[in-house]
């Protein structure tokens, strides 16, 4: 069995994402760990070790600015949604039908662009792009990825 991971990361001010997190949850009914401001990015960790992509939707268009929602899937499947003013402007799936052919064309599309972070990545913005390039066996474990 692998591992599961997920978080969401805001940047902005750390009273305004921990409520608008406090009513997310409140309306989802679970429990999330919001942590420090470190360099204007705040992280919030959801129940169930992150999983349900909504969370960081609805956490993403509470709050305006930068938000992004990154998982591990049983160390499959690494998955991402960034959202701009909780308008979705980026996603990327690693392992497209990983679970059968139900979302198949959606997650075919997630393909991830390396650019749209380079405000953030600057000269790396390559180095982005490799990673998150498909090929198969690229990485044993998704987890590596995410690193």
């Amino acid at each position: 069995m692998g591992g599961f991971y997920g978080s969401v990361h805001l940047r902005g001010d750390r009273d305004l994402v921990k409520a608008a997190v406090e009513k997310v949850a409140r309306a989802k009914a679970i429990r999330c760990l919001v942590g420090p401001a470190i360099d204007r990015w705040v992280g919030v960790y959801p129940e169930n070790n992150g999983q349900d992509q909504s969370i960081g939707q609805k956490i993403a268009r509470a709050v305006k600015g930068e938000a992004i929602q990154m998982i591990v899937h049983d160390d499959d499947i690494f998955a991402y949604w960034y959202w701009r003013d909780g308008k979705l402007i980026d996603s990327y799936w690693s392992r497209p039908g990983y679970f059968g052919d139900e979302g198949r064309a959606e997650q075919d599309a997630m393909k991830g662009r390396a650019e749209v972070f380079e405000h953030i990545v600057g000269a790396r913005t390559a180095e982005l792009a490799q990673l998150l390039d498909r090929k198969e066996g690229a990485f044993n474990f998704e987890v590596d990825r995410l690193q």
